[in-house]
């Protein structure tokens, strides 16, 4: 084989190669973007691309003289940053608190099974400013010194599957949804007296599978039928769904929002937590307008970046 022909093939290959980065990066930017649902294994798989391999594409194609090699590069690159720009890194530190006093504030960190160490997540959830703290993948932190801590600082603690919660409210009900596995969905009502009257606040921890293979519409689903199984309306949707924010809040709240997207400060990317790339832990709110203020926060232990969200009385908590 001649070098000519050689070199033709390499082209070619190249030729492939970037055109399917470029498609790959259109995918990744509709998923991070919300236009997109991934509702099928491989969608959802490309929509899982961070922006630095999208860079590693566009260094592919940007290396050969050739221009259209160059404007498949491009366009991969131009993609990267805009999905850190919209969505994966969400960085809005330009935001102004806004107004009103919130009703209720509360914080959600994953901890990835933290086996041993328990007390480590005591020392890191120690300076957490929250009315209710929710903990999910919380392994064996029950019953440890996070337990303990939260009970001297007059929290009631209340454990359902793999969540853990800290309240200073009372807490009426933990009980777990019935949702299929590896998927995980837990019911908590709080009564704050003199506040909230007759209705409880209303919170559901969700913790969806990792995998890949796992389809996590199908999961998001699933929480959603469980929830209308129970009559209820959250005032908050929590917790680790492990997808780009278009599914969860379409499914769950299509009339509401996600915190972050709503009224969100900062970084609002969780993970991974040294270099926060993708929003994969979010609340979802019914009522937009109660969403005062969302960050996120660094617990300097684990895989995740955590939540704290400040909401307001909605129209039938209101006194």
């Amino acid at each position: 084989m001649t070098d000519r022909a050689v070199r033709a093939r390499v082209a070619s290959r190249r030729w492939v190669v970037c055109m399917g980065l470029s498609a790959q990066a259109l995918v990744a930017t509709s998923c991070f973007a919300r236009a997109v649902v991934p509702s099928a294994v491989v969608v959802q798989w490309l929509a899982w691309c961070p922006p630095v391999v999208l860079v590693f594409a566009a260094l592919v194609g940007l290396a050969p003289r050739h221009r259209w090699f160059r404007m498949t590069g491009l366009l991969s690159l131009m993609a990267a940053l805009w999905i850190a720009w919209t969505t994966a890194l969400a960085w809005r530190p330009w935001l102004a608190a806004p107004g009103g006093q919130a009703l209720i504030s509360i914080a959600h960190v994953n901890a990835r099974h933290p086996g041993r160490a328990a007390d480590e997540w005591a020392v890191a959830l120690r300076g957490v400013d929250a009315d209710i703290i929710v903990v999910t993948e919380c392994g064996q932190l029950a019953r440890t010194a996070l337990d303990e801590q939260w009970r001297e600082a007059g929290r009631e603690v209340a454990a359902q599957g793999n969540t853990l919660v800290g309240s200073r409210w009372p807490c009426v009900t933990a009980r777990a949804l019935p949702v299929a596995p590896p998927a995980r969905a837990s019911l908590f009502q709080f009564q704050r007296r003199g506040l909230l009257g007759e209705e409880p606040f209303t919170l559901v921890a969700v913790d969806l599978p990792s995998s890949w293979r796992d389809l996590r519409t199908d999961a998001i689903e699933g929480v959603a039928r469980a929830i209308q199984s129970e009559g209820i309306v959250p005032d908050l949707i929590i917790g680790d769904f492990n997808t780009s924010p278009g599914a969860p809040r379409r499914i769950l709240v299509p009339e509401g929002a996600e915190a972050f997207a709503s009224a969100g400060n900062g970084i609002g990317a969780t993970f991974p937590r040294e270099f926060p790339l993708l929003r994969i832990d979010q609340a979802l709110v019914v009522d937009p307008s109660r969403v005062l203020r969302c960050e996120t926060f660094d617990p300097g232990i684990g895989a995740h970046r955590g939540q704290l969200v400040w909401l307001a009385g909605g129209e039938n908590q209101a006194n």
